[in-house]
């Protein structure tokens, strides 16, 4: 079995999961709408935590030199905080909008998960395998496209998720359904 860990809350909210996510070195946000209350949220969280936040807006899928430089530069300064404090690696958040929220701008579930797949490939061959962890919210959209990434990578995952394995589908519904949770992962657990 795949290194990954499902940890359902003690509440049906959004808000603990996505705080208890914000805990980790950086978080990477993939949007189109960053006023979206979720988003507003965890930059709110990171900022507050003193963590790192970077944003990767959807509107643009080119993972162009010059893009993927600014986003390295930051893991790379989160990795070498924590080799000063004699941690090795650094733990990585993906969060961003669902699925029903990138639908309509034409980014499928299989168009995102291959893009953070790639950027995640890149930065992790980059930072010689330092990243250590990806925690994700598990819901549809960005969250699943780094737990997807993340097992595709063999990089140890966490899935925080609200109780009842609650999560938004592709219609913006909310379902509490664990195999249809688990569903969406299959072939890669």
């Amino acid at each position: 079995m795949k290194d990954i860990k499902f940890i359902e809350n003690y509440s049906e909210s959004y808000v603990i999961r996505t705080k208890l996510n914000c805990c980790s070195d950086v978080t990477i946000a993939f949007a189109t709408d960053w006023d979206s209350k979720g988003e507003i949220l965890t930059k709110n969280s990171v900022k507050f935590l003193n963590k790192k936040w970077i944003g990767i807006d959807l509107k643009n899928l080119e993972l162009g030199k010059e893009r993927m430089w600014k986003v390295y530069k930051k893991l790379l300064s989160s990795f070498e905080e924590n080799r000063n404090k004699n941690i090795q690696g650094i733990t990585v958040n993906i969060a961003g909008n669902g699925v029903y929220t990138l639908l309509p701008k034409g980014i499928t579930q299989e168009i995102l998960d291959d893009f953070v797949y790639k950027l995640l490939f890149e930065f992790n061959t980059l930072l010689n395998d330092s990243i250590t962890l990806i925690r994700s919210g598990g819901q549809t959209g960005a969250d699943e496209s780094g737990i997807k990434a993340a097992l595709k990578l063999g990089i140890p995952c966490e899935v925080n998720f609200p109780k009842g394995w609650k999560f938004r589908n592709s219609e913006g519904k909310d379902i509490f359904n664990k195999e249809l949770f688990l569903e969406r992962f299959n072939g890669y657990l």
